[in-house]
């Protein structure tokens, strides 16, 4: 994974968080806790995905593809479940 990738999953982890208690950094492995809601269990954080494919605000470009779907993997890896689009 390139370390823009390892950096974005890293905010997507620490961002949606009040309090920092972990990053993921390349070489570690970060687990994303869970919390209740109602009948189900999500993850405790959650990740924006809004730039990407964004080509207005964002300068997507389809050459970026494989680049975020490392970083979706990486985010998805860690435990995440919510992804906010």
């Amino acid at each position: 994974m390139t370390s823009s990738a390892i950096l974005f999953a890293s905010l997507c982890l620490a961002l949606a968080a009040q309090t920092v208690t972990a990053l993921v950094l390349p070489g570690t492995k970060t687990i994303v806790g869970r919390v209740s809601a109602g009948p189900i269990e999500i993850s405790a954080l959650g990740c924006g995905t809004w730039s990407w494919g964004n080509r207005l605000l964002w300068d997507y470009d389809p050459s970026q593809d494989e680049e975020i779907y490392r970083a979706y993997r990486e985010i998805r890896d860690a435990g995440v479940t919510i992804f906010d689009t």
